[in-house]
């Protein structure tokens, strides 16, 4: 006869294979593309996702493989030709990283399509702006698959500093306490610190060199980021890559003091990736005396 603890848990059980029967059909709730009203089909599959969503957060852990099917499905929400209806959007971007974070190793090969669609939507900046709840869910998106998985994200590292610096912007123009500036800090230091300097470095260089000639007023935050990697390395790490950081600081205060008339009237911010360049000089030339 089973004791009462055991027969608790075959209930326990039971009702999540119960629950998880219901995957399958909310996948094709989302997928759906009936004749029902628009509204009422858009408000049917967010539900959809965001069941999807709480689901794999409660039940994920232990049950990977109901759940890669749905992060399929939420990516081809994200990456669809037609438009879809931004809250269905948002919602599926916060399903596909709620299931990336669970899935962890096994989200891996979706990433091919995952982060160029999510990077799409990031890049329609009058859009984001015009609704801060799809805003903040792409933003929290991009955060959680970066927390993630920031080890396999070195061929849209480029891509996603680009964003992380126009977001920055925004956030900053909302105000500090804001929950997008609070994520893209996050966002920032995860970036900073997660990455190591063989990946971060050459990614920063170059987005440097791009935002150098046509975004000036950007410098600041790239430099901020940078700041934040140096802190947290090695000093294995710090003297291995010692020759390349003073190059690039060099180059760096280089374009600054050629700059500084142009620079100085457009922000103030430039102060800030001139400070930043003077620290973490100072920091890297303490290494090699």
């Amino acid at each position: 006869m089973l004791a009462n603890g055991s027969w608790t848990s075959l209930a326990l059980c039971f009702q999540v294979e119960l629950l998880l029967k219901l995957v399958p059909e909310l996948i094709a709730v989302v997928q759906r593309n009936t004749s029902e009203a628009e509204e009422e089909q858009a408000i049917n599959r967010q539900t959809a996702l965001f069941s999807l969503k709480l689901l794999c957060k409660c039940f994920g852990t232990k049950n990977h493989v109901p759940f890669v099917p749905v992060l399929n499905a939420a990516i081809d929400v994200i990456s669809s030709d037609v438009k879809e209806e931004r809250n269905v959007t948002g919602s599926a971007l916060l399903c596909a990283a709620e299931v990336t974070c669970v899935l962890k190793a096994l989200a891996i090969p979706h990433l091919p399509r995952l982060m160029p669609a999510l990077l799409k939507v990031l890049k329609h900046k009058e859009e984001l702006v015009t609704a801060e709840i799809y805003l903040l869910s792409a933003v929290t998106a991009l955060l959680k698959v970066v927390e993630t998985l920031p080890r396999f994200l070195s061929p849209y590292l480029l891509d996603i500093l680009r964003e992380v610096i126009h977001l920055e912007r925004i956030g900053a123009e909302m105000g500090p306490s804001s929950h997008l500036n609070i994520r893209v800090t996050s966002l920032i230091t995860t970036i900073a610190t997660t990455l190591p300097p063989r990946v971060l470095l050459p990614a920063v260089k170059k987005c440097y060199h791009e935002i150098s000639n046509v975004w000036k007023i950007c410098l600041g935050t790239l430099m901020d980021i940078l700041k934040e990697h140096i802190i947290v390395l090695e000093t294995d790490q710090l003297t291995a890559h010692q020759s390349e950081l003073t190059a690039f600081f060099v180059k760096a205060l280089d374009f600054r003091a050629e700059h500084s008339q142009v620079v100085y009237r457009r922000s103030l911010l430039s102060k800030r990736g001139c400070t930043s360049s003077l620290n973490m000089c100072q920091i890297v030339f303490n290494y090699s005396i």
